[in-house]
């Protein structure tokens, strides 16, 4: 996890084009960039992370619906978020 949102670093991805174009039409759907896409993305894959949704897996539930719904409300709130610019 980065030390706050204003440090940054860039870096070079190969990706195939059609994977890029996937990312692109996402981002767009979602309202973001395709940075912020694919920096949600990525944070969201590792481990550790509270937006991996591991802690989700933690939380009892009668139904296991429940679990995903909890995961897509954090994933939107996440969206939301990184679009005002409060992902700190």
């Amino acid at each position: 996890m980065p030390a706050s949102s204003t440090e940054h670093t860039v870096i070079s991805v190969k990706m195939s084009v059609d994977l890029k174009e996937r990312v692109q039409v996402a981002a767009e759907a979602a309202g973001l960039t395709q940075t912020q896409f694919i920096n949600f993305s990525l944070e969201a894959a590792l481990p550790g992370s509270s937006k991996s949704g591991d802690l989700t897996d933690d939380i009892k539930v009668l139904d296991e619906r429940s679990r995903l719904v909890f995961k897509d409300l954090a994933a939107r709130l996440q969206r939301v978020e990184e679009h005002l610019g409060l992902d700190s």
